[in-house]
């Protein structure tokens, strides 16, 4: 009936250009008088009870929905989204808007009830006629504001629900664009409302750039290859409290720009990863850990490959993730241990033996206590012949490096390396 009202008062702007305005904002009276009796069942009715009051919400949500949608097919070409448009931004401003009704405990439900009842119902795949009104609500200030935590309505709700559920909505926006954008010829009715996708991008872009970085890839992998203004919009987005470098300075490497280096949190949960992988792979086919039985795996390939392929930063990150997991006796030490000594035994770079060599070495150095694993590790590594550890040059590079190395022998084991090598000699 309100929606009626507002239509019948609408055809009198075609009689009278001069009076649109006039009759517009009765219109306006009619349907905010409608909305504000919504609002008010809402917010005090049941007293307290938030569950009832958010199955009322549903209900009306639903109603105007159902009502939107008949409407659409029953007019068609005529079809009028102004009434449902104003109703809907209205009732969220309303509902959204911290006035003492105690609404905030209660906040995500109403928006999802919004998302998910109403403007994802409404998208304009489903309903083409309600596009432009659907892009001006999910671009509307007091909408980016309560989903991506402008106005301090939804502070208390987890801002990785609201993010994902807005950019589930410009998504659904994006797929309805896509197959027009792929024509160089857009309608005119397309390219007004891709101007207007263009411009609530731009906001985004500016007030909450980290939306776009957060969810860049699904936003882009919607947009069709050609847009290229729409996708160079998206992947321009940083973090706000990060300071772009000049690409333009004449001393600017990029490698040396934040970002660029290498992530050791990353690191340290890939070789732990790998590590228990390979150790369920082992028990599943009844093998003890040992040197032998984890060679010529996929597991052992990838720390293989990594050892050789990364520069000397990353290869001292990862051989620092495998000493990590060196601690007391358990698959864990056991297994890593293995590694470390396949690795020393197996590679043809004396880089990796060398790095393998300052990675215990360092840990060695300091004061007690040490790592159990780490000291039967390198105990193995310098007493065992198999891996010819003083026979490489880096133990003797120089006389206080030798020493050193020495000494921390000695502390590891009872009687000196180079002792037992020259009796057996």
């Amino acid at each position: 009936m309100c929606v009626d009202v507002a239509l019948r008062l609408l055809k009198t702007e075609a009689a009278s250009v001069s009076n649109s305005n006039i009759v517009r904002q009765r219109c306006y009276y009619t349907l905010d008088a409608f909305v504000k009796l919504m609002a008010l069942m809402i917010k005090y009715s049941d007293g307290g009870n938030a569950e009832k009051k958010i199955m009322l919400l549903k209900k009306v949500l639903h109603i105007i929905t159902s009502v939107l949608h008949v409407d659409h097919e029953v007019r068609r070409a005529e079809f009028n989204a102004m009434p449902y448009h104003r109703i809907l931004i209205t009732l969220f401003i309303e509902l959204t808007t911290p006035d003492g009704s105690n609404l905030e405990p209660i906040a995500w439900s109403i928006i999802e009830a919004f998302g998910q009842n109403a403007l994802f119902m409404l998208q304009p795949r489903r309903c083409p006629s309600f596009a432009y009104a659907w892009l001006d609500f999910v671009g509307h200030r007091a909408v980016i504001g309560a989903l991506l935590g402008g106005n301090g309505f939804a502070e208390n709700v987890d801002p990785m629900k609201t993010s994902a559920m807005y950019t589930q909505l410009l998504i659904c926006h994006l797929k309805f664009l896509a197959p027009f954008l792929r024509n160089i010829q857009l309608p005119k009715s397309i390219a007004v409302l891709y101007k207007g996708t263009l411009r609530v991008l731009l906001v985004i872009l500016h007030d909450f750039p980290e939306l776009l970085c957060e969810y860049h890839y699904v936003i882009i992998d919607t947009i069709p290859p050609n847009c290229v203004q729409l996708r160079n919009l998206v992947l321009s987005a940083y973090p706000r409290n990060m300071r772009l470098p000049d690409p333009f300075a004449l001393n600017f490497k990029i490698s040396e720009t934040p970002g660029s280096k290498y992530n050791s949190t990353v690191m340290n949960a890939m070789v732990l990863y790998v590590g228990m992988k390979a150790i369920e792979s082992l028990h599943e086919r009844r093998q003890r850990i040992s040197i032998h039985t984890i060679a010529h795996t996929a597991f052992m390939d990838i720390f293989q490959n990594l050892a050789v392929q990364l520069c000397t930063e990353g290869r001292y990150l990862l051989f620092n993730a495998i000493a990590n997991q060196l601690r007391y006796p358990n698959a864990h030490t056991h297994y890593f241990s293995c590694v470390f000594l396949f690795l020393f035994l197996n590679s043809d770079h004396d880089a990796i033996q060398e790095q393998i060599t300052r990675i215990l070495f360092e840990r060695l150095v300091a004061l007690r206590p040490h790592p159990w694993g780490l000291l039967i590790t390198f105990i193995e590594l310098i007493k065992n012949p198999v891996y010819n550890f003083w026979k490489y040059e880096f133990t003797r590079c120089a006389p206080e490096i030798e020493r050193l190395f020495q000494n921390v022998a000695n502390t590891c084991v009872t009687a000196r390396p180079a002792e037992s090598e020259a009796s057996k000699a």
